[in-house]
């Protein structure tokens, strides 16, 4: 097995001639300079040397020249593999020491591998050398005067190297500078335009930290930046370090999730927030920032409530005349019940039976007026578990009597029980008294008179998507349709299909506003001529 010599200041250069040449079976020894390799082949005779010439202590070039020079080294074939060391002087005076091969680097490992075994061959056929012969003092001289202008030349290359690096470090420098400085003007530019936003604006970090806020977010907290920033909403709010693990913003900004939700303000619980939640782009092992922006949206809420109202009002006004029809029937029949006693009040059958029929009639009239008082009834706000199933019968009670009177037919596909939404029955009946108003329109404009297709269908089922369920409510006419380009409009506000005088415009954008608060959605599925089907879906509550 022969031994070669490996020398190299570099660890990894050393490391991976070494795996090259053991993967062919051979013994390597390794050494970092000149110095430590004459030591070692001393002690070890290697049949063959590779050496690196720019290395500290003791260079390639003059390890050659007293490795030719040694009378037990002299006949072990040297090989030069450098990349620093190129030119073509360079490898002259190589081989003028007496090197075998002057390589540069890299090669591959099998044109490495086979001057290896050039070399070794070489050397066996040759075999032992003479005792090389000392050097006199000309072929010194000579040397020194070929080795200086070699490192003459290297050094003159590394001046260069280094006074190009160092205009390029110079013109980096400057591009920096100008970077930088555009930088701050960015960050100037952005601070200001965040500044001028009359809304607070808040940079949360991922665990839920102030870094960054405006003006309008020192105004709203009331204190100084000094005093924010760093903190938490917990310790600014209620002076704790806990978070408050039921907050929705904390949820949001934890999961770094985009979203925008109502709330009664934290500092001011006489306020409505609309809090909007950005989440910021960042690198995936990042959990990333979030933006949030509190406005305040207590003038739109009243404003929104006032139309609520004002819409229920219009609704009890087109209710009018078929609830005074309901109340007049039963208080026809309480009269005529009591002209009945009065005029015959001896006969035992009858005092046990008009009362207990005008006690009947009576409750009629009870539940007439209060279901048009409830419904006539301002809501509040409250989100709250609640069963639709009997604000939706209330409605359909109120309309029994306009539906029958316009010959349209009804026909309720309910089961038997709703699940519990989150949300609020007062305003969600104000949804369906609009959809049943809109489609006996809808079916009055297509059928002036009695039709066997002149119908109404009120439908609900509980559907399942993934992790969450969903009520399904869809109200089925076959009236006149809604055109197509109408349909992306047909929920803004005052816009209307009705000729003029016959609606404002309102009542769709209103109940889209409310099932939107809702965590719901309002589609619509219209067809020219053969009717429209109005889907209301939100979400059951989970167990």
């Amino acid at each position: 097995m022969d031994t070669i010599l490996i020398v190299d200041d570099l660890e990894e250069n050393r490391y991976l001639l070494h795996a090259i040449l053991t993967a062919q079976g051979f013994k390597v020894i390794e050494a970092c300079h000149g110095a430590e390799a004459l030591e070692k082949a001393h002690s070890t005779t290697p049949d063959l040397i590779i050496s690196d010439i720019l290395m500290p202590v003791m260079d390639g070039f003059t390890l050659c020249r007293q490795w030719k020079q040694d009378p037990v080294l002299h006949s072990v074939p040297f090989i030069f593999y450098t990349a620093t060391y190129t030119d073509e002087k360079d490898r002259k005076l190589a081989l003028s020491l007496g090197a075998e091969r002057f390589l540069i680097k890299p090669l591959e490992p099998m044109e490495l591998l086979a001057e290896v075994q050039e070399v070794l061959a070489e050397t066996r056929a040759k075999g032992p050398s003479e005792s090389p012969a000392l050097t006199d003092e000309a072929q010194d001289h000579s040397f020194y005067k070929e080795y200086s202008s070699v490192l003459v030349t290297k050094l003159e290359d590394k001046v260069n190297q280094l006074e190009q690096t160092n205009r390029n470090l110079e013109q980096a420098i400057v591009e920096l500078k100008d970077t930088e400085r555009q930088l701050r003007t960015s960050e100037f530019l952005l601070q200001s335009v965040v500044d001028g936003m009359t809304e607070p604006i808040i940079l949360f970090d991922p665990n839920a930290t102030i870094k960054v806020l405006n003006q309008a977010a020192l105004h709203y907290f009331g204190r100084s930046s000094f005093e924010i920033v760093g903190h938490t909403c917990s310790e600014l709010h209620h002076d704790r370090t806990e978070q408050c693990q039921s907050c929705e913003l904390l949820v949001r900004v934890k999961n770094n999730q985009s979203s925008s939700f109502e709330r009664r303000g934290c500092l001011y619980p006489e306020r409505f927030e609309q809090v909007s939640v950005y989440a910021l782009d960042s690198p995936p092992d990042d959990a990333g920032s979030t933006v949030v922006r509190i406005a305040d949206i207590t003038e739109a809420k009243r404003l929104q409530e006032h139309l609520l109202q004002q819409e229920k009002l219009a609704s009890i006004g087109e209710l009018a005349a078929g609830v005074a029809h309901e109340i007049n029937n039963p208080i026809n029949g309480i009269m005529n019940y009591a002209q009945l006693l009065i005029e015959d009040h001896q006969d035992p059958k009858r005092l046990d039976d008009f009362p207990q029929r005008i006690l009947v009639e009576a409750d009629r009239v009870v539940k007439i007026v209060r279901n048009l008082l409830s419904f006539a009834r301002q809501s509040d706000d409250q989100i709250s578990p609640v069963d639709l199933r009997p604000f939706l019968l209330d409605t359909v009670q109120l309309m029994e009597k306009q539906l029958a009177d316009d010959d349209i037919r009804l026909t309720l596909d309910l089961p038997g029980s709703f699940p519990l939404i989150l949300g609020n029955g007062p305003k969600m009946q104000q949804v369906f008294l609009n959809l049943i108003s809109n489609a006996r329109y809808a079916l009055n404009a297509r059928y002036a008179a009695t039709h066997p297709d002149k119908s109404l269908v009120i439908r609900a089922n509980t559907t399942t998507d993934q992790d969450q369920s969903w009520l399904t409510l869809q109200f089925i006419d076959a009236g006149t349709g809604i055109p197509k380009d109408h349909l992306h409009r047909i929920c803004d506000p005052f816009f209307s299909t009705k000729p003029r005088g016959e609606g404002v415009g309102l009542g769709l954008s209103i109940s889209y506003g409310i099932i939107k608060e809702q965590s719901g959605k309002l589609s619509f599925d219209s067809e020219i001529e053969k009717g429209t089907t109005v889907t209301v879906t939100l979400p059951v509550m989970k167990p």
